[in-house]
């Protein structure tokens, strides 16, 4: 048992050495910009977050109006509207004609 008590009172140190040192290394880095598209044209778009046009979801387009959204890939190919803002999309743009979007699959409709 006293072998035990030494063996865990030098081990203690170590372990918390190695622990201060993972934690201050750091994690993965998220990544700082994201795909957008123009809902209106369809103009796909690299953006950083929480900068400047993506500052608030919809982002601000070239003409001023915000009708830029994330997108992410789709399972069949092609791009989607972020699930997380597909209501934001339907809200806005329910009675819009015209768009790029198909607004039953949040799919962009590319030409």
């Amino acid at each position: 048992m006293k072998h035990l008590k030494y063996a865990l009172i030098a081990l203690a140190p170590i372990a918390l050495i190695v622990g201060l040192v993972l934690f201050l290394r750091g994690g993965t880095r998220l990544p700082s910009d994201a795909r957008f598209v123009d809902v209106r044209t369809g103009e796909m778009m690299s953006l950083k977050l929480g900068e400047g046009p993506a500052r608030v979801i919809p982002g601000v387009a070239s003409d001023g109006e915000r009708t830029l959204f994330p997108v992410t890939r789709a399972d069949g190919g092609g791009w989607m509207i972020e699930p997380h803002y597909q209501a934001v999309f339907s809200q806005r743009f329910a009675d819009a004609d015209g768009l790029k979007i198909d607004p039953g699959t949040f799919m962009v409709i590319e030409d």
